[in-house]
């Protein structure tokens, strides 16, 4: 018995410490409510969107060295694993992807039913640049 008269006195305790804290946590103020914390001030865009843009010219070769004309090709963020752009190849086998912005990124050339069939090099675009690329299908 001796051990619940502890355990009870122990909880009261703990109780009362508790009311104190918030009895001098409301000190004070004047509707003497708790209330949940200030939201913290609103952060500035991330750096990436905040800054420019760049450029990625490209060209399309088959295996027989010949431009591959009309292939749908998308602009992957290798850190995001987002597509950041698509578009379809010129007839001469060439393509841009216009104010991306600064990242590391890979060029997926697809069939029509959007499987990858070739992959670029990966590279780095930064602020204001302008990256050339080229993909060839093996």
């Amino acid at each position: 018995m001796t051990t619940r008269v502890e355990s009870r006195t122990l909880a009261a305790c703990t109780f009362l410490c508790a009311a104190l804290f918030v009895a001098a946590s409301c000190a004070g103020r004047s509707d003497a409510t708790l209330s949940p914390p200030p939201a913290p001030p609103a952060q500035d865009p991330p750096a990436a969107a905040a800054a420019g843009s760049g450029t990625v010219q490209f060209a399309v070769w088959s295996k027989r060295n010949t431009p591959v004309r009309l292939a749908p090709a998308r602009l992957r963020n290798v850190t995001t694993a987002q597509i950041q752009a698509v578009v379809e190849t010129s007839e001469s086998g060439q393509g841009q992807f216009r104010q991306i912005p600064p990242g590391t990124y890979v060029i997926e050339v697809t069939d029509r039913k959007g499987k990858v069939v070739a992959i670029g090099q990966v590279f780095t675009l930064g602020d204001g640049e302008t990256i050339a690329s080229f993909v060839r299908f093996r």
